[in-house]
């Protein structure tokens, strides 16, 4: 028997690894796009939030970047690049 659960973890790794692929190619609104869908399968993706907010701070669309990783912050509480993130935020509200 199929577990949905499995399948919906698939389908959400399935999009985050074509979004990244995107980004590298740098179609950037379908790496968007691709991130959204895993984010839609799984709201507490927590990488894919970052992802997403690299993607934006690339289109210089600093809003998004900086609530992106305020979010992934949010739902990594032990991350290792906590104090990294926390100055590129800070980075990045100096460009608005």
């Amino acid at each position: 028997m199929i577990n949905p659960l499995n399948l919906t973890q698939k389908f959400t790794n399935s999009h985050y690894n074509r979004a990244m692929i995107h980004e590298k190619l740098g179609h950037y609104d379908q790496a968007i796009t691709n991130y959204n869908k895993a984010i839609d399968l799984n709201p507490d993706f927590a990488l894919a939030y970052y992802s997403r907010g690299t993607t934006y701070q690339m289109l210089e669309d600093y809003e998004r970047a900086i609530k992106d990783f305020e979010k992934y912050l949010e739902l990594s509480h032990d991350a290792f690049d906590r104090e990294a993130v926390l100055a590129l935020i800070e980075e990045l509200k100096q460009k608005l």
